[in-house]
């Protein structure tokens, strides 16, 4: 055959059993099983000779038998011996026969080898799925399995782009380095280390290193608002003027607080200047809450006809606090709330109504900040690729390990009572004040870190439409967006306001998808860029203690337009499908999303 000393022989034939039990009182075979014999290992003599003796049945072989050699290099060749049903079968006797195999004109195999990876695993999972090795060749009307093994690692960072020999430290082991060979493929799993989750969050670090502002004027010299951004430290002013009393041009903003009811300053009285001194002395300035750690604001006074306050580059990071001016007294005179955060948090998404109107949400709920941010050390899937050859053929196929990067969150929203500008940290850092009894408008301002508890409907102790939406009465059911008119108490930064209620029914059960622990996304294409919205399961505060509940599993945002003089119109996420226009009472501390003004 070769000079080679070993080799593997494979013997089929119709009818031929590899296995059976041979009742000798009856004559017959009983627990067979149908196929070929392959003799392992088996021993060449100096002529190149190979002698192998098989024990036959009569009867049960009815072609000619073929017998293929593979070598111990993985070479193959075949040939045909004779056949057996000239003998005839007597009962207890054994019969044997032996021939010599000698080489044929060789026949060329075709060989096969395929190699499948497994499905990408997770940063936290530590065993791939199945990769699968199918090598076998053909020959003639043969096929036979053919040994492969592994003969090379490598791996990439930068998810297959460029690769390095080798083992990488978090690639533990493969189950099956080796195998004999198989058509319908030979499975192994591959193990894996965990990948560690790394503390840094993005925002703080654009933060941190952002450009710092001196005496930067938050309202810019325009449009004023409860609710300003700061994405960078430096120093800091407010112009002290009613929330959202002076327009883009400079203008007084009359219509947001030409109402008298509910639309009053910190006195009970009617607010018929845009500027906060004509009520009062503008004296000095107070830190009311915050959710950060660090003294994110420091510094706070009153200069001329602005408060005044410095953010340090050590303590800025993203989150929340609510700061205010005081009086001569004392007495708070109106407080603002400040979002640490990147300037994209206002950048907008448009999602489309059926009925042609198009809403412009901003990209994040009003003060949403993470907790906690662990990620990967890695940003795009990490690799391994497994190259293994085909004894014989000296073929190579691949396979890969593809483990994904990861992150993992904790966040919080700023909450608010239905109507009020008044901002709380959904966070149990920061939390407020509860205060458990019906207040008025003038004492939250006077007290704008007071959650007013009531199990029972409206927070307020007057009962009155609206105080966020200039205009809207109770009946108003379907309101779109365009026909809101942001009010003083308005609680949205310069440029937004809050919704109408039906602004969350160009959401459906189509497009909405719920992720445990986290929130849904949102999709739309209806522009012609898909683009989506994230909506968290930040949770609410209860309305009967204010105390903080649902984080994770739901979340509930207002809109601008009441249900009733106890109730308010909102959106509620939960994991099967959103309440597009549900309601709750107003007591309850919501999250809000604020969209584009028109």
């Amino acid at each position: 055959i070769t000079a080679a000393t070993t080799c593997d022989i494979t013997l089929s034939a119709t009818g031929m059993q590899n296995k059976a039990e041979l009742n000798l009182a009856e004559g017959k075979l009983e627990g067979t099983n149908e196929g070929g014999i392959t003799l392992r290992n088996v021993s060449i003599d100096a002529n190149g000779e190979a002698v192998v003796y098989v024990a036959l049945f009569p009867g049960q072989v009815t072609s000619k038998m073929t017998a293929v050699v593979t070598m111990a290099d993985g070479k193959m060749t075949t040939g045909q011996l004779g056949t057996f049903d000239s003998f005839t079968f007597v009962a207890n006797t054994l019969y044997t026969a032996a021939w010599t195999f000698s080489t044929p004109e060789e026949p060329k195999p075709t060989y096969t080898l395929e190699a499948t990876s497994p499905a990408a695993i997770e940063y936290n999972e530590t065993t791939a799925g199945d990769y699968t090795v199918t090598s076998y060749a053909t020959i003639g009307s043969t096929t036979m399995p053919v040994a492969w093994e592994v003969t090379k690692y490598e791996y990439s960072d930068d998810g297959g782009t460029t690769w390095n020999d080798g083992k990488p430290s978090w690639f533990s082991s493969l189950s099956l380095t080796s195998g004999s060979g198989s058509t319908d493929g030979e499975n192994g799993t591959a193990t894996v280390t965990a990948a560690e989750l790394i503390e840094v969050n993005p925002v703080n670090i654009l933060l941190k290193n952002a450009a710092a502002k001196s005496n930067y004027d938050l309202s810019q010299g325009g449009e004023t608002a409860n609710c300003y951004v700061i994405s960078a430290p430096g120093t800091y002013k407010i112009p002290l003027i009613y929330g959202n009393a002076r327009n883009a041009d400079g203008s007084a903003n009359t219509v947001c607080f030409n109402n008298t009811s509910p639309y009053v300053n910190y006195k009970g009285t009617a607010i018929t200047n845009m500027w906060l001194k004509t009520d009062g002395t503008p004296t000095s300035g107070s830190l009311v809450w915050k959710d950060v750690s660090t003294d994110i604001v420091s510094n706070l006074a009153v200069s001329g006809d602005y408060l005044t306050f410095s953010v340090s580059a050590d303590a800025i990071k993203q989150g929340n606090a609510v700061v205010a001016v005081k009086d001569d007294a004392g007495q708070i005179m109106w407080s603002w709330h400040l979002w640490f955060t990147e300037s994209e948090a206002l950048s907008t998404i448009s999602f489309n109504h059926d009925d042609g109107e198009t809403e412009h949400f901003t990209r994040d709920n009003l003060g949403f900040a993470y907790d906690t941010y662990r990620k990967t050390s890695y940003v795009v899937p990490r690799r391994v690729r497994v190259t293994v050859t085909q004894a014989g053929s000296s073929q190579t196929a691949q396979f890969q390990i593809i483990q994904n990067p990861g992150a993992f969150s904790t966040f919080h929203d700023t909450k608010y009572q239905f109507g009020r500008k008044d901002a709380f940290s959904g966070s149990t850092t920061g939390a407020p004040t509860v205060v458990s009894q019906k207040t008025t408008y003038q004492n939250t301002i006077l007290n704008p870190g007071n959650f007013y508890a009531y199990r029972y409907g409206d927070w307020c102790s007057t009962q009155y439409n609206n105080a966020w939406a200039v205009g809207n009465s109770d009946d108003h059911i379907d309101v779109s967006t365009s026909a809101i008119v942001k009010s003083v108490y308005d609680p949205c930064p310069a440029g937004f306001k809050m919704c109408g209620s039906i602004a969350f029914t160009c959401i459906s059960y189509d497009n909405y998808t719920w992720y445990p622990g986290q929130g849904c996304i949102v999709t739309d294409s209806s522009n012609g860029i898909t683009g989506f919205l994230f909506f968290p399961a930040s949770g609410y505060l209860y309305a009967r203690d204010g105390k903080l509940g649902g984080v994770g599993s739901a979340g509930r945002i207002w809109t601008a337009i009441p249900f009733s003089f106890a109730s308010g119109y909102l959106m509620g996420l939960i994991s099967t499908s959103p309440s597009r226009q549900d309601n709750y009472i107003r007591a309850a501390g919501f999250s809000v999303r604020p969209v584009k003004n028109n």
